[in-house]
């Protein structure tokens, strides 16, 4: 029951892959691992502990055995999950309310998102300082709804339903304010100015927490259970692991759920 609430805790923590991996940094720094970063030359040693992050979507985790080793042992797993990702200039204004447009990611059950809290999580590109940097933000509050019609004005929708993602799935953002801004509200939630926002990547997650269902708490109930439990079923199997003769590593890949032809997917 306790690996279970951990779990539920991690997926919690995680509404999008960039928060996947900021969990990640925090958890393996805790361990004694050492960033190193791509645009340097490593230094390595026998016993030591190391990960590089990628994009800030993916991780590669190893150990250096302290003695000679014949091979790799590997884990992997992936940071993303299938979501809808927001559309730049989103916001769709009508007399009645603002929607949020929205585009398919990766392979989902549809039906599942609808009549349900959602909000907004990823990150934000901002200038700062004459830099450009990118912020992690959750809006984190009940934001977003896909509402399903009344049954007297879908008389089939016991009868099997195909959605349409830009007609059936778009998110109701706001009935009274027309000037709605999903950016500024992101902004906002990230600490940083609207007008300093450069770009964004950003998804929505479903506010519902995972629980333990079941007449003996046998059932895990969460949301991006089928991704994360992998992730973090590596993550404890790979820190747990003893000495085995092999270099273990850990790797935690983005976009697998659009085919992984990015330079952070495998």
């Amino acid at each position: 029951m306790q690996t279970a609430k951990e779990l539920l805790k991690f997926i919690e923590s995680s509404p999008s892959c960039y928060h996947v991996i900021r969990n990640f940094r925090e958890l393996l720094r805790a361990e004694g691992y050492t960033e190193l970063y791509e645009q340097e030359r490593w230094t390595l040693t026998q016993g030591g502990k190391y990960f590089v992050v990628r994009n800030e979507s993916s991780v590669i985790a190893f150990r250096v055995p302290g003695f000679d080793f014949t091979g790799f042992m590997m884990s992997a797993a992936h940071s993303d999950s299938p979501t809808f990702k927001i559309k730049e200039n989103p916001e769709l204004a009508n007399a009645l309310c603002v929607r949020l447009d929205t585009e398919k990611y990766g392979g989902m059950l549809m039906g599942t998102w609808l009549d349900r809290p959602l909000s907004v999580a990823g990150r934000l590109m901002v200038r700062e300082s004459g830099r450009i940097v990118t912020k992690l933000v959750n809006v984190d509050r009940d934001l977003l709804i896909i509402p399903n019609v009344a049954i007297h004005m879908n008389r089939s929708a016991n009868d099997g339903m195909k959605y349409q993602a830009n007609v059936d799935t778009v998110p109701l953002f706001s009935g009274e304010d027309p000037d709605a801004a999903i950016l500024t509200m992101a902004a906002e939630a990230a600490g940083v100015r609207p007008e300093d926002v450069l770009g964004q990547d950003l998804f929505l997650y479903c506010r519902g927490r995972g629980t333990v269902v079941g007449a003996h708490g046998e059932y895990i109930l969460s949301p991006k259970l089928d991704d994360l439990a992998c992730v973090w079923g590596c993550l404890q199997g790979f820190l747990s692991a003893g000495e085995s003769g092999s270099l273990p590593v850990l790797c935690i890949f983005d976009n697998e759920e659009v085919g992984s032809a990015t330079k952070q997917g495998a």
